[in-house]
């Protein structure tokens, strides 16, 4: 139990909490798409929890370019305000790059 409580102290419980985030939405946009209308009118509900992501990304990106700037300018540790700003950047780069082996 206390390696999983230095780990999580390591990495941020905000970085933590952002991963089950985005974790969590892919299953929630699928069974919103499996309620939700069929034929040329399906979509919508994935489209809605993309734009979630991209909401809730926006504001942590924000947020934590913020304190980031914040530990530098006051000489603190910015390792978790870091690693906090990379994570929405790749979110949206691993997929891109990962595209060519999961799509023939």
């Amino acid at each position: 139990m206390d390696r999983v409580r230095e780990w999580a102290a390591l990495i941020g419980r905000r970085n933590i909490a952002y991963v089950v985030f985005v974790s969590l939405l892919v299953p929630f946009g699928m069974l919103m798409e499996a309620a939700g209308p069929q034929g040329p009118d399906s979509g919508g509900r994935i489209m809605a929890a993309i734009i979630l992501w991209g909401v809730v990304s926006l504001i942590f990106f924000i947020a934590n370019a913020g304190l980031l700037i914040s530990s530098l300018a006051r000489g603190r540790p910015a390792m978790k305000p870091l690693i906090a700003c990379a994570l929405p950047i790749v979110c949206i780069v691993l997929p891109l790059l990962l595209e060519p082996v999961f799509v023939p």
